[in-house]
């Protein structure tokens, strides 16, 4: 096992605050506690600029540049959280690889957030996965909260960086959709 790997294997059991950096596709850190880690995917609670859960990400492992743990405003962080809160059951299908967390979040919590960073680090597409094969998914997405667009994307997956779902800002989105339909 790798050095990476046995410290975000400590990171999990201890219910570490991490800042976790991908600095090669995203110059922000994503703060969260890790709550399952694989040689495929690292799954982080996150946690928003107001220390609040903000919902699950979903990420490569080989993209991590650098974590940081256990500075004064991360311990603080940890102490304010409610664990239940943080550590939610997910299946161990989400460690898999980063399209099976993608399919289980969307299931779990109805919508997801996908980035692809290497394309265009500003690029987020959020909606509801469709349908998905070995190379390619149909996103049923949705455009800003503004203008209540919704169209389907074809993406392919191997572009997917990072997946968030559960979000603030995705369950409004989605009540926002549901008015609509």
């Amino acid at each position: 096992m790798s050095l990476l790997m046995t410290q975000l294997q400590q990171f999990v059991e201890t219910r570490s605050v991490v800042d976790l950096y991908r600095e090669r596709l995203s110059k922000e850190g994503l703060m969260g506690v890790i709550i399952g880690v694989s040689e495929y995917v690292i799954l982080l609670r996150r946690i928003d600029e107001q220390y609040e859960c903000d919902g699950v990400t979903a990420v490569r492992p080989g993209d991590v540049t650098r974590v940081r743990a256990h500075d004064r405003e991360l311990l603080m962080v940890g102490e304010m959280l409610v664990y239940d809160e943080v550590c939610p059951p997910l299946d161990d299908v989400c460690l898999v690889e980063l399209s099976a967390a993608m399919t289980v979040l969307g299931r779990r919590y109805g919508a997801v957030t996908l980035y692809v960073e290497a394309l265009d680090p500003a690029l987020a597409l959020s909606g509801e996965p469709d349908e998905i094969d070995d190379n390619f998914l149909v996103l049923r997405q949705w455009g800003t909260a503004r203008t209540l667009d919704k169209y389907k994307t074809l993406l392919r997956l191997n572009e997917i960086t990072r997946v968030d779902s559960g979000t603030k800002y995705l369950q409004c989105l989605a009540r926002a959709y549901s008015l609509t339909k």
